[in-house]
């Protein structure tokens, strides 16, 4: 269930086999315009991810007057509309509809989406009754979003896990989205047209964009000449980025388009998972070497040292 490393394709191990279907799918729209676009975009990036998500779906407006779930994307209503989510699922741990994404806090005023599993979620969740929290399920899923409830980007430092996350925050009027630590869990954005769109799967976002699809030639040129290390920041797609591993970002719903996300590191580039990530980088050009390149092919080096920043 791990996405496959250096494959800036946005292709990934998460794939399930011949008639089976593997994790969860996420769609995300900010600053679409119209419920109906809105919906609309949702419909044509929640569509190519159908093998994510045997067990249910879910779909979230939010309106000018809240959010607003939907049974399906029919483009219902008239009015505008800042945000949207829709969610393909996979069923694990609690597999009553009680744990159905899109979750909303007991407020309404945080929603989730969430892909992956969250390893020390029964220590946070013991954590949390503490503090007078209740809980109406028993998976993983309600504890990531009270923990975000409780300290907010805080919380992503306290999971132990993989996961990609996108909350929305009405009450401060942004989104905001994580990644895991090592990313094993893909999530893919682009800003186009005044939105930003977020997606588990790069062609969610291609089925979605009006632009025609251009390559990013350098990104193409590494690969075919056999530099094919994890690409962090980069996809073989102009304009579509992955979310850096390690980080989380916000984005305002109502200009998600005037300005880059602000990325910030989950933990400090000198903590222990970025000096692993460093070796384990560093150590395939030499693995490569004492192997030895086939008869004409060639090698290349790479920094294990690289600056990651969204966008």
């Amino acid at each position: 269930m791990n996405q496959r490393p250096g494959a800036p394709d946005g292709s990934s191990r998460e794939r399930a086999s011949p008639g089976r279907a593997s994790v969860c799918g996420i769609s995300a729209v900010v600053g679409a315009g119209g419920t109906g676009e809105t919906q609309a975009l949702l419909a044509r990036m929640h569509a190519p991810i159908r093998h994510r998500g045997p067990d249910g779906e879910g779909f979230l407006v939010v309106e000018p007057d809240g959010p607003r779930r939907l049974e399906s994307l029919d483009g219902s209503g008239t009015g505008p509309a800042l945000a949207g989510l829709a969610f393909r699922r996979l069923k694990i741990l609690d597999l009553s509809e009680a744990a159905a994404q899109p979750m909303g806090s007991p407020d309404g005023s945080l929603w989730i989406v969430f892909n992956g599993e969250i390893y020390n979620f029964r220590e946070l969740r013991a954590e949390l009754e503490g503090g007078g929290r209740h809980f109406a399920t028993a998976g993983d899923t309600e504890v990531a979003l009270a923990a975000f409830e409780a300290w907010g980007e805080n919380a992503f430092e306290r999971l132990e896990g993989m996961w990609a996350i996108v909350i929305l925050d009405l009450a401060r009027r942004r989104l905001v989205a994580s990644r895991d630590r090592f990313g094993i869990k893909p999530l893919y954005f682009r800003r186009e047209g005044g939105r930003l769109l977020l997606a588990s799967e790069i062609k969610q976002i291609l089925a979605a964009g009006s632009k025609r699809p251009c390559a990013r030639a350098p990104v193409v040129a590494k690969f075919l000449s056999g530099n094919r290390y994890p690409i962090l920041d980069e996809t073989f797609f102009d304009e579509i980025f992955p979310v850096p591993p390690a980080t989380w970002f916000e984005s305002g719903l109502d200009a998600p388009a005037g300005a880059p996300p602000t990325s910030l590191t989950l933990n400090d580039p000198s903590s222990g998972v970025w000096t692993m990530r460093r070796a384990i980088l560093a150590s395939r050009p030499r693995q490569v070497a004492a192997v030895g390149p086939a008869q004409g092919s060639r090698t290349s080096s790479f920094s294990a040292s690289r600056s990651v920043a969204v966008g």
